[in-house]
């Protein structure tokens, strides 16, 4: 009788920490959900607003165009959406809603992509190709730093193609500098989309070998 009691409560036992163990692995996977729900959330507004900006919204963005229009904005709000694309976000975001948030480096100045100042003939070319991208203002030595990573010029150092970069300011009304900055005064920016898109699914690709990472290090600590 004590065996078959000592073995009734290991095994009772065994199923409280396997049952703890299963909980745990399920809270991570709610915990993962509720996150990737979210986020994917986040991203269809974006692309329901970048649709509604360039005026290719699909059926959904048509709807909620028409019930924002009819309840809140009125019908001349509606007319205007009509011809007008994108006239809410530039409201609400600014005229640059498009831009691209890059990384940024220890002391918090952006990290501009390579690829995006790269293949250009000059300085303006590349830092309207950066402005396309980036939006209206332009940390200054951070364009120069990417300039230089091309290997595209005979310049020494970054801060030599810093020094060129004034030629934008003092020939042509285009470009101002402010602080550090380049600021963009010229006629309204086209958005590089397709350059856009592509650093789009660079950051959630990178985001998502992140998460991976995070999950895979998450079960290895459960598991030790």
């Amino acid at each position: 009788m004590i065996d078959m009691i000592e073995r009734l409560e290991a095994g009772l036992r065994a199923k409280l920490r396997q049952a703890e163990v299963d909980w745990q692995e399920a809270e991570v996977l709610r915990c993962r959900a509720v996150r990737d729900r979210e986020w994917a959330e986040d991203q269809l507004r974006v692309v329901r607003l970048l649709r509604a900006a360039m005026g290719t919204a699909d059926d959904e963005t048509d709807e909620i165009q028409t019930a924002l229009a009819g309840s809140e904005l009125g019908w001349a709000a509606a007319d205007a959406l009509a011809y007008e694309p994108g006239a809410i976000i530039r409201e609400m975001r600014g005229p640059d809603f498009w831009r691209h948030n890059p990384a940024v480096d220890r002391m918090g100045d952006p990290i501009y992509d390579v690829s995006v100042v790269s293949g250009k003939s000059n300085s303006r070319e590349r830092a309207l190709a950066a402005a396309r991208v980036y939006g209206y203002r332009l940390r200054e030595l951070s364009l120069a730093e990417a300039i230089f990573r091309t290997g595209e010029t005979n310049a020494s150092s970054p801060q030599s193609i810093r020094g060129s970069l004034g030629g934008l300011v003092k020939h042509g009304g285009d470009w101002k500098r402010e602080r550090g900055w380049l600021v963009y005064r010229g006629d309204e920016l086209e958005a590089d989309w397709a350059t856009l898109e592509r650093l789009a699914h660079e950051t959630e690709s990178l985001r998502n070998q992140k998460c991976q990472a995070e999950d895979t290090a998450q079960v290895e600590s459960d598991e030790s």
